[in-house]
């Protein structure tokens, strides 16, 4: 079994995933220092999302300012438990507004 880079930290935050033509809200499930993995509700009807497409996440900790990721798509499925889709990301830019919220953490 593949062994993760770095260690999945739980957090639960709304968050926006914007492309040229498409705009979903959601939740983030977990973050790591390159990857983050958000849950979209059912009623979003999110069926375009393939492995390798590009997408700004934006979410707003709590008392920061808002942050903005530039990722890339590497897994999108379906949630059984809570209907929706479950969409894992590669961050391909860390800001370092995000590197610097990682260590609140730590």
């Amino acid at each position: 079994m593949e062994q993760r880079q770095s260690k999945r930290i739980i957090y639960s935050l709304e968050a926006v995933i914007i492309s040229r033509s498409l705009n979903y809200k959601g939740t983030i499930k977990n973050i790591t220092d390159n990857g983050i993995c958000i849950f979209i509700p059912a009623e979003q009807n999110v069926t375009e999302l393939i492995d390798g497409m590009l997408f700004e996440v934006k979410f707003s900790p709590p008392s920061r300012e808002e942050i903005y990721l530039q990722c890339e798509v590497t897994r999108s499925h379906i949630e059984t438990g809570e209907p929706g889709n479950i969409v894992g990301m590669k961050i391909i830019d860390q800001s370092p507004e995000y590197m610097e919220f990682l260590k609140t953490f730590r």
